[in-house]
């Protein structure tokens, strides 16, 4: 009589290889991914252009000063991230899309059904697209670090990897994006639809900081340093003493936003139906 495989036992690890193998088996992932990558090297390369006409014609101040970069480590690294700035844009409806395109096709029921302890299937997600968004965040900014240093340096204006701030600030990229990503990702999740959730984020990391920063009262100015935007991008910029929040501190206030996101969509999640 032959005998009858166990079947195979569920681990977390077959779960996260599971949803990988759902996310590049999508098209959306690679063309959104490389559309923020082209956001990146391309405003990255437009911005160190312009910095050199202006040290050029003398107003090298005066330009930095208008996108808000210090400069002291050079302006490499500022280059080299500002396109994220735009670029999360892209990560951030990635996210929405990876868990409200299941509700919106019917394929959660099948992904539930596969695994239906759910906590493990959103931190499955999660970790498969926090690890993308870090890696191709920090090959994205490298990449156009090298590619726009050689530009600042006919101007004396580039930076060094040596630099421990630099080497910050790159990483920081790829732990940003990721962060945005995850957390864009958690609000698909409680809001279960793709225009929805597009719509609340958008409005997270744009509208809301832009309606603040328009009202006169010094409350809604410290309200805004701690939004997830404005406090997350501080690990991408240089420190300095009259901010508010430090590199990690303001990374750290990020983390807040998606542990808080997080725990609201898997205690959703348990309670709702597919």
């Amino acid at each position: 009589m032959t005998a009858i495989s166990p079947a195979p036992v569920l681990s977390f690890g077959r779960v996260v290889r599971s949803e990988w193998i759902k996310f590049r088996s999508l098209r959306s992932p690679a063309w959104t991914l490389s559309i923020a990558a082209a956001l990146v090297v391309g405003f990255g390369i437009l911005l160190a252009i312009g910095f050199t006409e202006a040290a050029r014609a003398g107003a090298a101040a005066e330009a930095t000063a208008e996108f808000g970069v210090a400069g002291e480590l050079g302006l490499g690294a500022a280059t080299a991230t500002m396109g994220v700035f735009i670029a999360q844009l892209a990560v951030a409806t990635l996210g929405v899309l990876i868990i409200s395109g299941e509700y919106g096709t019917g394929m959660i029921r099948s992904t539930l059904v596969a695994v239906p302890r759910r906590t493990p299937m959103l931190a499955a997600k999660a970790i498969v697209f926090a690890v993308v968004a870090f890696i191709v965040g920090v090959a994205t900014t490298l990449a156009t670090f090298l590619a726009t240093n050689p530009i600042l340096a006919t101007e004396q204006l580039e930076s060094t990897l040596t630099d421990p701030e630099v080497l910050r600030i790159l990483l920081g990229s790829g732990l940003y994006l990721a962060a945005i990503g995850v957390l864009s990702m958690a609000v698909g999740a409680i809001i279960r639809s793709t225009a929805g959730g597009i719509g609340t984020i958008v409005a997270m990391l744009l509208i809301v900081p832009i309606i603040l920063s328009m009202l006169p009262w010094e409350w809604a100015s410290t309200i805004a340093t701690y939004l997830p935007a404005q406090a997350g991008e501080q690990i991408m910029m240089e420190a300095t003493e009259t901010a508010t929040l430090g590199p990690w501190q303001g990374f750290g206030v990020l983390l807040v936003w998606v542990a808080a996101a997080l725990t609201a969509a898997v205690i959703l999640l348990r309670k709702r139906d597919a």
